[in-house]
Order: C-alpha cells, then sequence, then structure tokens
C-alpha cells in the first residue's frame, strides 16, 4: 500500500514539474507541518483551502505536507500560504520553494528575480557548523552565499542566464524573502 502511494505520489510529482517548467517562474511551494496534528480529514480540508488560493494551480497532499504548483504570473507572499491553513488549525512548520528567473548580484548579496511575476528572493546558504563551536542557526545574519556559487550566478547575470533556485524560505514571514539554497542549476548558453 505505502510503495503504491508512494510511487504515485513521484509519478504526480515528476508529470507536475514537467507541466509547471514550461511557466518557468515560481514553479512549485511545499509546505510542512506536525503530522500527528492533522489526520487525513484534516489534510483534505488543507488541500481544500491552499486550492483556493489564487495563485495556486494544483495541490497534492500527503501526510505533514503539501506540494502547491503555482500559476503562470502569480506573485507569491508567506501570509497568502499562512492565512488558509490556520483556518483549519494547521501551523506551518518549513517551506520550500523552486522558482526559476534571473539572477542580479550587488556586493556579495544575489538576488533571484522570477519570471513573469517578478517575485525578488535573496540567495544564501546555510552556515556550515564548525567543531567545537555553537552554530546559531536561528539568526539571518549566519547566512551567506557561498564563493562557488557567488561566482557562479555573477556568470550567469553577465550572460543573461536563467537560474533555478529551489531551498528553504527563512524566515518566511520577513523581507527580503530568502531561499536557502538546496539545489541550484543555471541553463547553458544559447
Amino acid at each position: 500500500m505505502f510503495r503504491r502511494i508512494l510511487c504515485s505520489a513521484v509519478f504526480s510529482v515528476c508529470f507536475c514539474c514537467l507541466e509547471t517548467i514550461a511557466y518557468a517562474e515560481i514553479q512549485s511551494v511545499t509546505i510542512t507541518w506536525n503530522e500527528g496534528i492533522c489526520d487525513e480529514r484534516c489534510g483534505k480540508l488543507v488541500q481544500r483551502r491552499l486550492e483556493g488560493i489564487n495563485g495556486v494551480s494544483r495541490v497534492v497532499v500527503s501526510p505533514g505536507r503539501a506540494l502547491m504548483y503555482w500559476k503562470p504570473d502569480q506573485k507569491f507572499s508567506y501570509v497568502m500560504i499562512r492565512r488558509p491553513t490556520q483556518l483549519v488549525g494547521v501551523s506551518i512548520d518549513g517551506m520550500y520553494v523552486t522558482v526559476r528567473g534571473t539572477v542580479r548580484r550587488s556586493g556579495n548579496k544575489v538576488t533571484l528575480t522570477s519570471i513573469g511575476d517578478n517575485t525578488k528572493f535573496e540567495l544564501t546558504n546555510a552556515p556550515a557548523p564548525k567543531e567545537g563551536t555553537y552554530t546559531q542557526y536561528s539568526s539571518s545574519e549566519m547566512y551567506k552565499l557561498l564563493p562557488e556559487p557567488l561566482e557562479l550566478f555573477t556568470k550567469a547575470q553577465k550572460n543573461d542566464q536563467m537560474v533555478t533556485a529551489s531551498g528553504f524560505l527563512l524566515m518566511p514571514y520577513r523581507l527580503p524573502l530568502t531561499i536557502v539554497l538546496g539545489n541550484y542549476s543555471i541553463e547553458k548558453e544559447e
């Protein structure tokens, strides 16, 4: 049973990713919550609420998680997702996004602007823990972009290449929206 559900979910994700790549902007948003407080019936309520959001084209809900595919040219904000989930009684633990757009470097900061809706995301890396010291993950000051992606994004800007970035949103209720990079790719030059 679990294998069938897992295979179905993987197929849905792959199929939907192919569909959303053509839109080329905010491709997907995933939220997570404590699955112990939200049973299957609650999950259906969350799905219904999320489907009512103007920017959402499709929602796939599994225990403790909702994957939303975003409509083209629709602005993204944390609040528009938080409110519907709160009405069901679900508190968001984490938010993950996949965004495609152009990058612009200013000093040691890189901003990715999604195509179509022009939502801006600052790109960063998580702080690396050092042996024998305490790493403070709750401070946004500790998050900095590493030299390698900084250099690659600078080249992408110079060559007008598209960048796709995936990762969790650091303190999504604060601006600027900040993606802590999990994965990124730069399209080949034409």
